[in-house]
């Protein structure tokens, strides 16, 4: 069902709200950060894992985007004061002073490479709550944090004096078609706009003359 706006004054804007996109940065090696399930089990719309499940290598971003999305989730993460070891099959995490008859280690230490045998006699078997301190689990590696691609689908809307006419949703375009649209409707005297930061897109400020009425079209891309 098509919507009409009619324009009483020589100048208009048309705002519509689309999500804002938004860009993210990678932390450095410096800054790679490893995770522990120190819960029970650990999940709550984050990666899942089993008590002791640890990950390693990981930039800031993919820690915030999916292991500590809310403060639920059950997993403790952290910028490791050290890292010893690598591979699996398991690893153990040590979040305050461990030793006390097993391997000592500070805080924030992560041991990586280790076999059942190892854990069982000098990591006190890695459950929660041994003497030694460490809690151990299956090694999982590193992930890497994607973010979703953005795409857009295409309106028509056409000018016809002071009159605007708002057609159906028609195809979908990517993020590129979006950067053509601002390049076509500066060229053709639209001001293009994209309020990344309050989510909006804005097309508008064409001069209009009402009393010389000019027949136009042009594509609105809304997020998808």
């Amino acid at each position: 069902m098509n919507l009409t706006l009619h324009v009483a004054k020589r100048f208009f804007a048309v705002l519509i709200g689309i999500t804002s996109i938004g860009f993210i940065g990678q932390a450095s090696a410096d800054d790679s950060m490893a995770c522990s399930c120190t819960a029970s089990a650990c999940g709550n719309n984050a990666v899942g894992g089993d008590q002791g499940d640890v990950f390693s290598g990981l930039s800031q971003t993919t820690v915030t985007e999916m292991f500590l999305t809310n403060p639920n989730t059950g997993w403790t993460c952290v910028v490791p004061a050290k890292v010893r070891g690598s591979g699996g099959p398991l690893a153990c995490f040590c979040a305050g002073y461990c030793g006390n008859g097993g391997i000592g280690a500070d805080p924030d230490y992560f041991d990586l490479g280790l076999s059942q045998s190892t854990v069982a006699n000098d990591y006190g078997g890695g459950k929660p709550g041994n003497k030694t301190g460490w809690l151990c689990g299956n090694y999982r590696g590193t992930i890497n944090y994607t973010p979703p691609k953005t795409t857009y689908k295409v309106m028509d809307f056409g000018f016809n004096g002071c009159s605007v006419t708002w057609g159906p949703l028609q195809t979908n375009v990517n993020e590129a078609a979006m950067i053509k649209l601002a390049t076509d409707a500066n060229a053709k005297g639209f001001t293009y706009q994209p309020q990344l930061n309050f989510g909006q897109l804005l097309i508008g400020n064409y001069p209009m003359d009402c009393k010389s009425p000019a027949k136009l079209s042009w594509p609105l891309y809304l997020k998808q």
